[in-house]
């Protein structure tokens, strides 16, 4: 079996390091499992390192509120530093369904237990490559965006409301909504404001123009100007929109079926 272990909670470094608590129920962890520990707090986010479990020892207390005392020597099999970012791979974990500031929710208990392909995925960067770039770019989206890609969803195929769906279908989509949503307009506006650089003489002028009434001139981030600089940035790339060409192998097949009749990645409540 494999393990998710809070390191937040047990703090333990070392080769050779003893976990202990008590619980409830017994645990169900076996000598041989695997166990990969985590940091969720406001410094770190990351998985940090991978553990053997050799040994375990567990007793139950004789008192009226029956616990179980247990403690776990652990064996390190690698340590992964600064490398595993923990908002990588939660798109691979099918109990995760919020991803922006609610996220610590899913990484505040003592301990988890592990699928094998959720394992790998954090152990091999064995990912599921078609979620995580869906979620990934859905959630970079402003929330306006996202309401209005949920709403064409499901003006598209109703059966999404019963989360019955293809990933690769969704990803496709997605794309064809990021190309008519976010691009077309973006050049639209740097093409428009090119041309008012024709016959609006005065610079100061030019760049204060904005969406909205501000006395703040310092405050710039809304106006025109600033956006067609950001936007001329990107479109200097070419063939700007969300990568599909993903690698299909098992683990995305395995993954899809493990995924069966989850909701989409998608936080709608910022």
């Amino acid at each position: 079996m494999y393990w998710l272990f809070n390191n937040d909670i047990f703090n333990l470094r070392g080769e050779e390091v003893q976990a202990s608590w008590d619980q409830k129920q017994d645990f169900k962890g076996q000598v041989g499992d695997e166990v990969i520990f985590y940091e969720f707090n406001s410094r770190r986010r990351l998985f940090t390192h991978l553990y053997k479990i050799s040994r375990i020892s567990q007793r139950k207390n004789a008192g009226i509120f029956e616990y179980h005392f247990i403690s776990i020597t652990l064996q390190i099999i690698r340590s992964f530093g600064e490398e595993k970012e923990v908002e990588d791979y939660v798109f691979s974990f099918p109990r995760i369904k919020n991803f922006g500031s609610r996220l610590y929710k899913f990484f505040n208990k003592r301990y988890y237990k592990l699928t094998e392909l959720e394992f790998l995925a954090i152990v091999e960067d064995q990912i599921f490559l078609s979620r995580t770039i869906m979620g990934t770019a859905l959630n970079a989206m402003h929330l306006d965006h996202r309401k209005a890609f949920s709403q064409l969803l499901v003006e598209r195929d109703p059966d999404i409301l019963q989360n019955r769906y293809t990933h690769g279908e969704v990803l496709s989509l997605l794309n064809e909504y990021f190309q008519y949503a976010i691009i077309t307009p973006a050049k639209q506006l740097a093409e428009a404001y090119a041309q008012m650089q024709t016959f609006v003489e005065n610079r100061d002028v030019l760049e204060s123009m904005a969406f909205y009434n501000t006395t703040n001139l310092r405050s710039r981030q809304d106006s025109i100007f600033s956006q067609v600089r950001v936007i001329n940035e990107y479109l200097e790339q070419v063939n700007i929109s969300i990568p599909e060409d993903r690698h299909t192998d098992f683990n995305e097949s395995k993954f899809e079926t493990l995924f069966k009749n989850k909701p989409l990645p998608i936080d709608l409540n910022d």
